[in-house]
């Protein structure tokens, strides 16, 4: 006969595995969502309907050269022709830029708030975040950390990625 403490005891050991398994599991979960979040990206439909848009109702304009230089897209006294397509909707822009020179497949990502805090963001085609910038108006950009930028990169794909599906 087996003691009511020992069937207890293989009681609780099973119930802290199960435990321990879901938690495992859970981890898991959330770490495969986690990659898929920062792996957001435009599709390639999406990204040619900017394109075709940028073109046909876009601007072209030099980019501040304190967002290239602070991007790592200029050096000293050079600048930046870009195309831009942008939208402002109470007090909020978005600008999304790609160099004139069909050879360099950068692409940059703006955001601007009502308060004027701005990020950028450069990318590659592939919509792989590069580097990115903070700033206020009238201040200078700092770097902003990749690992702490991809959540606002990411809102900032999601955004674009909506208004493509919208042209």
């Amino acid at each position: 006969m087996r003691n009511p403490s020992t069937i207890r005891a293989g009681r609780v050991c099973a119930m802290l595995v199960v435990a321990l398994a879901g938690l495992m599991f859970t981890a898991s979960a959330v770490c495969a969502a986690a990659k898929t979040d920062s792996a957001a990206r435009l599709t390639p439909e999406q990204w040619a309907k900017i394109v075709k848009r940028m073109d046909g109702s876009g601007d072209t304009r030099v980019l501040p050269f304190k967002v290239a230089e602070h991007l790592g897209l200029t050096r000293g006294t050079e600048i930046l022709t870009v195309h831009e397509l942008a939208f402002e909707r109470e007090g909020y822009q978005h600008g999304i830029y790609r160099n004139v020179d069909p050879k360099d497949d950068r692409v940059i990502l703006a955001f601007r708030t009502p308060e004027k805090k701005w990020t950028a963001f450069l990318t590659d085609t592939r919509f792989k975040l590069i580097s990115a910038i903070v700033w206020s108006a009238g201040s200078e950009p700092v770097p902003w950390p990749n690992n702490e930028a991809l959540p606002a990169f990411n809102n900032e794909l999601a955004y674009w990625s909506v208004l493509a599906d919208l042209f």
